[in-house]
């Protein structure tokens, strides 16, 4: 008599039920549910809202609303919120002069070397080496003249 063994990832397959995409039906009604959050999002990014509130605006709990949110959107709802922030801050270091510890602050970072990294990790180079090469690219200085007020 001879037995076969069965590996525990054997069993897995058995127990575990396929997942399902989702339709573009199943989609359009997720995103209408989770509209509300990413509303929030859009208009509070600054003050980089938690789970829970988020979950809290489309009666969700906090496990079933970043699920859904990642599926209906393809990115989960904190890397929304850093993705704006990073977007708001080209945008500010292009055209202002504000410092960058008050911009992070504005941006809902704690500290502006939280900031850096982020800015870093999603665009390849530091927050101060962008603003140089966006006022490089406009002909602007970089920095303003002591004495005379800069051009924000």
């Amino acid at each position: 008599m001879s037995t076969t063994a069965i590996s525990e990832d054997e069993v897995k397959l058995e127990t575990t039920p396929p997942r399902r995409e989702l339709s573009n039906d199943d989609l359009e009604a997720w995103r209408q549910r989770l509209a509300p959050a990413k509303r929030f999002i859009e208009e509070n990014f600054r003050t980089s809202p938690d789970l829970n509130t988020l979950a809290k605006t489309v009666s969700l709990s906090v496990f079933h609303f970043h699920r859904s949110f990642k599926k209906a959107y393809g990115e989960p709802p904190k890397q929304m919120i850093t993705r704006l922030q990073i977007e708001e801050a080209k945008r500010q270091l292009a055209d202002t002069m504000v410092p960058l510890a008050d911009l992070a602050k504005q941006l809902g970072f704690a500290h502006q070397s939280h900031f850096t990294s982020r800015f870093r990790q999603l665009t390849g180079i530091t927050p101060s080496r962008f603003r140089r090469q966006e006022k490089a690219k406009a002909g602007r200085p970089a920095v303003a003249a002591l004495g005379t007020p800069s051009a924000n």
